[in-house]
């Protein structure tokens, strides 16, 4: 293996490993955002269960 061909594949490598770093920090930044969303909708939802939950239990004692 050459120097030239050395140099060819790191550089073909460095680019790949860029690529996919972009990539991959821009799906996490994405899903980021999908799952706070998420969060944040389901965030009441859970609540009022929960509250009811706590509510049901309560009655059930008394």
């Amino acid at each position: 293996m050459n120097c030239y061909n050395f140099i060819g594949v790191h550089l073909c490598a460095s680019v790949f490993v860029f690529y996919l770093n972009s990539i991959f920090k821009s799906v996490v930044h994405v899903g980021t955002q999908q799952i706070m969303k998420i969060l944040l909708l389901c965030v009441p939802y859970f609540q009022g269960r929960f509250s009811r939950a706590i509510a049901h239990n309560q009655g059930m004692k008394y």
